[in-house]
C-alpha cells in the first residue's frame, strides 16, 4: 500500500514540472540571472480593455460594460451626455464592471456619446448610441367650453416634436401659434352677443398629424331695449326714428295707419324711423308701435296731436226765385259743426256733421209778393260762419186759374187765396165727426193753386209713358199709384214745366174743399147733397168715373168728396187745439193722409173734414191724388 501512494506523489510532479515549462516559456527564456544568483521578477506589458457597449433604446436603461487594465484607470463623458450616466469614474488595475444608464431619449433622432478610458499610456475610446423615440404629440384636453361673457382658458401640449396652433374663428385666439416639446397654450374669447351657440376648432399641427381642439360658446341671453318709449309729433306730417339694442332678429308693427314704420323687420342693432301723415282733425290721436323679438315684446306710444279748428264755406250768399228750389254749399272742416236755419221754409238737409260735406238747402215756394231772407249758421268748436239765404217774391197772381200743357195735355189750376179757417170735426159735421178730426182749430194759409180735377190717366200717361190703373179711361182719375210714385211723377212733371208742383198738406186739401174764403159751411165739397157732387159707393156702380162730371164747389174744384182718395204731402198724426200757420204735419210717420172718400165708401166717408192714412207704398184702385202749386 506505501509503495502505491509513494509512485502516485512522484507521477503528479512530474506533471505539474512539465506544465510549467510549457506555459512559461518565454518567461524562462527572458529570466535574467543576477550577479547575486536570485531568480529575478518579470516585468509585466501594460494592457487595457474595455468592452463593447450595447445600442441603448429609446426608452432608456441601464447595461454593463467591463474595463480590464493592468494600471489604474480614469473615465471621462463627452460633452452634452448628460443623459448618461456612469457609477464609476476610475478603478484600478485588474477588471472592473462599469454601469451605464440612459434616460428616455423622447427626441425623434439618434443621440451619441462617447467614453474616454485612460490608463497609462493607454487611452481607449468608445461611443454609445441611443435610438431615437417615435414622433409624439398629445393634448390635456380635446374641447374647451365658454359662457357668452368670454375668457380665456389654456391647455397643455406633450410633444416631442414641433407643433404649430390656429384658430377657425376671429372671436377665438391663441396665445402661442408654435413651439415644440412640451407647452402650454392660453384660448381667449371674446364675448357673445348673439343667442345662438357659435363653436371655432383649433388645430395643433405637427409632422406626428393634426389634433383638434373644439371650443364651444354658448349664446348670450335674448337682449331687446328701445332708446325710447314715445315719440310726439306735431298735427303735420313728420318723421322722427328710434335705436333698437338686441342681439337677436325684431318685427316693428304700427296699430294705425296714418302712422308707419320703416323697415319693418331686422336682427341685431338698428334704427327705426316712424312716419306719421297729417292730422287734419282737432283731435290728439295716438299709435302704438309694437317690437317682437324672443326677448319678448315692447311697445312705444306715438302720440300726434290735433290741428287747430277750421271752419270754411264755398258760399256765403244763396239766391233764389220765389218758386220752390234748391242749392248747396259745402263746408270744409276739421271737426264736427252743427248748421242751423233760422227759418221754416229754408230747410236743410243736414244739420250736423263732421269734417268735410255738403249740405243742400231746399226752398219752398214764395208766393208773397215780398222778398224774404233767412240765414244759414255754421258753427265748429268757437269758429262760425253765415250764409245769407235770399228769396225773390212771387209774381202778383191776377187770374184765377192758370193752364198748363205736357206733351199735348192740359191741366187747369185753381187759385185758392190765402185765408184763415177752423180746421177739423167743425158744427156742419155733426156727429159724424170722428175722434181724429178733433180737436179742431185754427189755421191760416198763404196763396196757392190747386188743381181743378184730379190727376187723369191722360196726364199720367204723358209725363210717365205708362198707366197703372184698373179702371182704364184717359178722363177717369189715375189710381193704383203709391204715395212715392206720386212724387215721382212730381218730380217728372216739375222737370217738364219748370214749376214747382207738389201734393198739397193736409190743411190746404181741407180748406180748398171747404170753398176757401168762400166756403158757404157744407157737409161735403160744394153742397150738402152728395149725390150733386161725388161719386160714392151709392151712385158710382163701385168704378171710377171721368172727372168733373158731377158739379164744383165754391172754387170750381171738382170730385173733392168721392170719387178717388186724394194722397196728401203730411204724414198722418193727430191734431192740435193750437192755432197755425201753413202747417206741414208730423216731422215723422209711418202712414202718410189721403183725403175725399171715394167710389167705396158711404156718405160719411166723403165728408170734407174726413181723414184716412195708409203707408205711403200702398197702393188701391180707389187712391190717386191732386195737385198742388
Amino acid at each position: 500500500m506505501k509503495k502505491i501512494i509513494i509512485l502516485f506523489t512522484i507521477l503528479a510532479a512530474a506533471i505539474i514540472t512539465t506544465s510549467c515549462q510549457k506555459e512559461l516559456p518565454d518567461a524562462i527564456n527572458k529570466i535574467d540571472v543576477n550577479q547575486g544568483g536570485k531568480t529575478p521578477t518579470p516585468t509585466p506589458t501594460p494592457e487595457l480593455k474595455v468592452s463593447e457597449p450595447k445600442l441603448f433604446s429609446a426608452k432608456g436603461g441601464q447595461q454593463t460594460i467591463t474595463i480590464t487594465a493592468t494600471e489604474g484607470w480614469t473615465l471621462s463623458k463627452s460633452s452634452g451626455s448628460d443623459w448618461l450616466s456612469v457609477n464609476t469614474m476610475s478603478g484600478k488595475a485588474g477588471t472592473t464592471q462599469v454601469e451605464l444608464v440612459a434616460t428616455e431619449n423622447t427626441q425623434t433622432k439618434l443621440r451619441t456619446a462617447t467614453i474616454t478610458v485612460s490608463s497609462g499610456d493607454l487611452t481607449k475610446v468608445v461611443e454609445l448610441s441611443q435610438s431615437a423615440a417615435n414622433s409624439e404629440i398629445s393634448l390635456s384636453v380635446d374641447n374647451l367650453s365658454f359662457t357668452s361673457d368670454g375668457g380665456n382658458q389654456s391647455f397643455s401640449i406633450k410633444s416631442n416634436i414641433s407643433w404649430t396652433v390656429t384658430s377657425s374663428q376671429d372671436w377665438c385666439s391663441v396665445s402661442q401659434k408654435s413651439g415644440s416639446g412640451n407647452g402650454n397654450v392660453s384660448v381667449s374669447v371674446e364675448g357673445n352677443t348673439s343667442i345662438s351657440e357659435r363653436s371655432a376648432m383649433i388645430t395643433i399641427e405637427s409632422e406626428a398629424g393634426n389634433q383638434i381642439v373644439k371650443v364651444i360658446q354658448s349664446g348670450a341671453d335674448p337682449v331687446l331695449s328701445l332708446s325710447v318709449d314715445n315719440l310726439d309729433f306735431t298735427s303735420g306730417i313728420g318723421s322722427k326714428s328710434f335705436s333698437i339694442t338686441s342681439n337677436t332678429s325684431w318685427t316693428v308693427t304700427s296699430s294705425q295707419g296714418w302712422c308707419s314704420v320703416s323697415p319693418t323687420s331686422g336682427s341685431s342693432n338698428g334704427n327705426v324711423s316712424v312716419s306719421v301723415d297729417e292730422n287734419t282733425t282737432i283731435l290728439e290721436r295716438t299709435a302704438t308701435i309694437t317690437i317682437r323679438s324672443e326677448a319678448g315684446n315692447l311697445t312705444i306710444k306715438v302720440t300726434q296731436i290735433g290741428a287747430n279748428p277750421e271752419l270754411e264755406l264755398n258760399k256765403y250768399d244763396l239766391s233764389f226765385t220765389a218758386a220752390r228750389g234748391n242749392d248747396t254749399f259745402t263746408i270744409t272742416s276739421n271737426t264736427s259743426w252743427l248748421v242751423t236755419s233760422n227759418q221754416d221754409w229754408c230747410v236743410l238737409s243736414s244739420t250736423s256733421g263732421s269734417n268735410n260735406a255738403t249740405v243742400t238747402v231746399n226752398v219752398s215756394e214764395n208766393t208773397s209778393p215780398d222778398s224774404r231772407t233767412a240765414t244759414i249758421t255754421v258753427k265748429a268748436d268757437n269758429l262760425q260762419q253765415n250764409i245769407k239765404v235770399t228769396q225773390s217774391g212771387a209774381d202778383v197772381i191776377d187770374e184765377s186759374t192758370r193752364t198748363f200743357a205736357v206733351n199735348g195735355v192740359t191741366f187747369k189750376m185753381v187759385r185758392v187765396d190765402g185765408g184763415t179757417f177752423t180746421m177739423g170735426g167743425t158744427w156742419e159735421q155733426g156727429d159724424d165727426a170722428w175722434e181724429d178730426e178733433l180737436p179742431t182749430h185754427r189755421v191760416t194759409l198763404s196763396t196757392y193753386y190747386m188743381g181743378d180735377t184730379e190727376v187723369t190717366q191722360e196726364l199720367w200717361q204723358a209725363v210717365m209713358g205708362n198707366n197703372p190703373s184698373y179702371f182704364s179711361g184717359g178722363q177717369r182719375p189715375v189710381e193704383r199709384v203709391s204715395w212715392y210714385d206720386c212724387q215721382d211723377f212730381i218730380d217728372k212733371l216739375n222737370t217738364l214745366t219748370g214749376r214747382n208742383f207738389r201734393l198739397p198738406t193736409e190743411a190746404e186739401w181741407e180748406f180748398a174743399a171747404r170753398g176757401g174764403n168762400k166756403s158757404q159751411g157744407y157737409k161735403y165739397a160744394g153742397s150738402n147733397n152728395i149725390d150733386n157732387i161725388a161719386w160714392y159707393y151709392e151712385n158710382s156702380a163701385e168704378m171710377t168715373h171721368n172727372v168733373a162730371q158731377k158739379s164744383p164747389n165754391e172754387l170750381g174744384l171738382y170730385d173733392m168728396s168721392g170719387n178717388v182718395w186724394e194722397w196728401c204731402q203730411d204724414w198722418y198724426g193727430s191734431y192740435s187745439s193750437s192755432g197755425q200757420t201753413n202747417p206741414t204735419g208730423p216731422s215723422s210717420g209711418t202712414k202718410r193722409v189721403h183725403r175725399g172718400g171715394s167710389i167705396s165708401l158711404y156718405p160719411r166717408g166723403c165728408r170734407i173734414s174726413y181723414r184716412a192714412d195708409n203707408p205711403p207704398s200702398s197702393t188701391y184702385t180707389n187712391l190717386g191724388f191732386r195737385l198742388a202749386l
